[in-house]
């Protein structure tokens, strides 16, 4: 059994191999520089480097979708296209929502081979932003890893990305657990720093989104107050600092803008300061 798989693994590389080759020789000159940029973004395996010739080198999220369908990976393979993806939109100069709406449309057409390991790659980089308390007491009882600052642009990608996934329902509300919204998280490497700055931009994304989304922004409040409810609720923790954070609107308001030519904005500081009063209200099962 063991080489049976070994064998259909090998054959799943050659196949993404190829794909990859196929991908990229369709412009000489961008083929060959997608296939340089992979190296450089450290896409060591051949499946990696053909997702990547695929996302980056659509004309559209519905180009890359197709492609991404077609490509001949292995199951365990299709796990990379979620990890691609988000260190693609992490490392971009400006937020672009191609990739999470690329990501919504990947866990829509099959959320079974690409919701939890999108769940699972966002878990790793929320703790590598934002590590517990109890993960850090774990480091220190053995060896401690040196993990780089995150800089504030993939912090803030992150917590974009993140957001637009909840609304999307790419994410289900409880992929939230991990995010200590109490700010318990262990002070280290400038962690504690980004770890604020995470929650801060993670909620105001949340709370700042366009009427059309806000019925399902307001959702994800809703389904974190009924699986929060009680001492037993599955997500209590995770409630009960949601509306501890949410009340400070001094926090979930700073760096908005107050402007008045901005009022009519849903990202401004007195739309999101009232957002968040009503998910408040939510939480707290005060609103249906």
């Amino acid at each position: 059994a063991w080489f049976a798989a070994r064998d259909a693994s090998r054959a799943a590389e050659r196949g993404a191999s190829a794909a990859a080759a196929a991908a990229a020789a369709r412009e000489t000159g961008e083929g060959a520089a997608l296939l340089r940029k992979a190296k450089q973004m450290r896409m060591n395996t051949e499946s990696r480097r053909a997702v990547f010739c695929v996302v980056m080198g659509a004309e559209d999220f519905a180009d890359a979708l197709d492609g991404l369908t077609r490509l001949p990976l292995a199951e365990t393979q299709q796990r990379e296209i979620p990890r691609v993806l988000l260190e693609c939109c992490l490392q971009e100069t400006a937020y672009n929502p191609y990739y999470e709406t690329l990501a919504a449309k990947l866990c829509e057409r099959a959320p079974k081979k690409h919701r939890l390991a999108l769940q699972l790659c966002v878990w790793d980089h929320v703790r590598e932003v934002a590590p517990s308390a109890a993960e850090g007491r774990d480091d220190a009882a053995g060896s401690r890893r040196r993990v780089e600052k995150p800089s504030v642009r993939r912090v803030a990608h992150l917590a974009r990305f993140v957001a637009g996934a909840l609304v999307s329902g790419a994410l289900a509300p409880s992929a939230l657990k991990v995010v200590d919204f109490g700010g318990s998280e262990v002070d280290g490497a400038g962690s504690r720093a980004a770890a604020r700055l995470f929650r801060r931009l993670l909620l105001q994304a949340l709370l700042g989104v366009s009427k059309a989304k806000a019925p399902k922004a307001r959702a994800v409040f809703q389904t974190l107050a009924e699986k929060g409810l009680g001492r037993g609720g599955e997500l209590g923790a995770t409630r009960a600092s949601l509306e501890r954070a949410l009340a400070d609107e001094a926090f979930v308001t700073q760096g908005l803008s107050r402007a008045k030519e901005d009022a009519g904005k849903s990202d401004c500081a007195a739309n999101v300061r009232e957002a968040a009063r009503q998910a408040g209200r939510i939480l707290r099962g005060e609103l249906a």
